[in-house]
This record gives structure tokens, sequence and C-alpha cells, in this order.
């Protein structure tokens, strides 16, 4: 059982669930924000849903483990062979993301296991990388990888209702 109760009404995703009771604006913000990172050019879409899905089986986010992205016309960004070396926890990154950005998902593992990126690292990353496009998709995977936590942290399920909370602040349809 999760340690905040959503109401019975509509499905979201976990992080979604725990952000409706956050006062006004601040849930829309976060999605802004991550919705123009998702968009922003800096590093291609399968990149940061790759940075996604190693989060999510790191953290355990049970909901986004499940979860795959998709481009605008429907296809999946990652071949099922990515989330299943990726949650067995022996990728092949440079089999997987190409020699450019393995490095990337080598420094997001370190991260992610509460280290700081090695010199060596952070080297190679340097080697195949811009340091703006570091920058961008560490921190996309350290939104994501907060929402992650916070969900996981409170024992959210996978999927959930929406909080009386913020049903109670829908506004009413025109008369």
């Amino acid at each position: 059982m999760s340690l905040i109760e959503p109401a019975p009404s509509r499905t979201l995703d976990p992080l979604q669930s725990v952000l409706a009771h956050l006062p006004d604006g601040m849930y829309g913000t976060y999605e802004g924000l991550c919705n123009f990172m998702l968009v922003y050019p800096g590093v291609p879409p399968h990149v940061k849903e790759g940075l996604r899905y190693l989060s999510a089986v790191t953290i355990g986010c049970a909901f986004c483990r499940e979860f795959r992205e998709s481009d605008p016309g429907g296809a999946r960004l990652l071949p099922d062979e990515f989330y299943a070396q990726v949650a067995a926890g022996s990728p092949d990154w440079d089999a997987l993301v190409g020699a450019e950005w393995a490095p990337l998902f080598v420094a997001a593992a370190e991260v992610l296991a509460d280290e700081q990126i090695s010199d060596a690292t952070m080297a190679t990353l340097r080697s195949h990388l811009s340091e703006a496009e570091i920058v961008t998709a560490l921190f996309y995977m350290l939104v994501i990888g907060a929402s992650h936590r916070l969900s996981h942290a409170l024992g959210v399920e996978a999927v959930c209702r929406v909080p009386a909370q913020l049903l109670s602040q829908a506004p009413s349809a025109p008369a």
C-alpha cells in the first residue's frame, strides 16, 4: 500500500499522482520542463529514452520499467534488446547505443550508483560529446530520476488514481 492515498478517479503514472498533492502550478511547471527537455534537440530522443529506462531500472520504478517511449509516428525509440540487456544488468553500451553515446551511459550508471563521474569516464565523455550534450543528457536523466525516486520512496504503485486534492481543484464545466 502506498504512503499517499489516491482518490478514485482516472489513472495516472506514479509521479503524476504524487505531484497532484502540490500547490497549483507546480505540476504543470514540472511537466513543462520535462516536455521541453524531451523535445530539445541537443540529445537524440532514443538516448533520452535509454537514460530514462536506465534510471527506472536502477532506482526501481515499476511503472517506468514497463513503459516504452515511441516517436511521433508510433515506432518505439529503442529495440527490445536494449530493454532486456538493461533490465538484466549487463548492457553492452557500444552495441546498444553506439560508440558516440556509450560513454554517456557509463557516466549515467556511475551517477545512478550515487557516485561522482570518474575522471576517466569524464575524459572519455569529453572526447565524444560536447559539454552541452553531457549536461543536457545527465540533467534530463536526473530530473526524470527524481520522479522515479519520489514514487519509489512513497511506495506508489505502478498505476494510481488522481488524489482528491487535484479533483477538488478541477475547474467546473461552464453551465
